[in-house]
């Protein structure tokens, strides 16, 4: 009779262990499928740091014409600024060329 008791007992507590893994499984199927794959970016405003690029090296369309740093005929740069605006500098000759406009930063989806 003991032996009856503790099987019974035994085959209840896997019947609970099954139920609820069955439960847990279904929760985690339920909500990895119920969210978008944006993990929260796509609700969320980047704020960039100001950076400055500069041009390295020119080419041209002659073979051998490739200057870089110093030989450059002239020495250009874009500041770019979190607010969205930039500053084009160049520099030739002595004479400091800028302009000035806005940009906007555009995320696309990578997916094919």
């Amino acid at each position: 009779m003991q032996r009856f008791l503790l099987d019974y007992i035994f085959s209840l507590r896997i019947d609970v262990v099954r139920k609820i893994a069955a439960f847990a499984l279904l929760i985690v199927t339920i909500l990895s499928c119920s969210y978008p794959d944006d993990f929260g970016l796509e609700s969320t405003e980047f704020v960039y740091a100001e950076q400055k690029w500069g041009l390295i090296k020119m080419t041209g369309s002659f073979v051998g014409s490739e200057s870089t740093g110093d030989e450059m005929d002239c020495q250009e740069s874009y500041l770019f600024t979190p607010n969205g605006t930039f500053i084009k500098s160049r520099i030739r000759d002595e004479v400091v060329t800028e302009c000035n406009g806005t940009f906007e930063v555009i995320e696309y989806d990578t997916e094919h």
